[in-house]
């Protein structure tokens, strides 16, 4: 679903590291999630919920 934010969702890596391009962002942000975390970053992870139900209910 990342594709679907066009990579938004790990926007603070474009920020941290501006030279990254936005389709290696998740890969930094999973090598740097210890360290983020480490520090007290705030990071938010949501599920789909309804959405998801749904769209397996549309299959």
């Amino acid at each position: 679903m990342d594709w679907l934010y066009l990579f938004q969702n790990f926007h603070l890596i474009h920020h941290l590291f501006p030279r990254i391009p936005f389709y290696k962002y998740k890969d930094a942000f999973v090598d740097l999630r210890p360290v983020l975390e480490k520090e007290g970053a705030h990071i938010y992870e949501y599920e789909f919920g309804p959405h998801r139900e749904a769209a397996t209910e549309a299959r």
